[in-house]
């Protein structure tokens, strides 16, 4: 298993981890992740490691209390547009009419 589940004094229920998206930054691979627990719900968390090999024991970061986002779950990926991720159009649009 690359990375599973992991626990903090916060988070010690954490059920199962998914929706990995991965990004190489600074000599390190950056991981964001959709955690799921039976008493907090839904939470993202984050995680770096500089090889493969240490993904497993890498510590996760749950954004919840690490950063102002809160509790609960608040991502909406299809709603985001960036440089790294722009918008794609609707089947059957063209560039012309766009």
């Amino acid at each position: 298993m690359l990375a599973g589940p992991r626990q903090d004094a916060s988070h010690n229920d954490i059920a199962a981890i998914r929706d990995f998206t991965v990004v190489r930054h600074n000599g390190e691979w950056q991981v964001y992740a959709t955690t799921a627990s039976p008493s907090k719900g839904w939470n993202l968390a984050h995680f770096a490691f500089p090889d493969w090999a240490q993904a497993a024991n890498a510590r996760h970061t749950f954004l919840d209390t690490a950063s102002g986002v809160g509790s609960g779950y608040r991502a909406a990926p299809h709603r985001t547009r960036s440089a790294a991720t722009p918008a794609t159009r609707p089947p059957g649009r063209d560039r012309a009419t766009s």
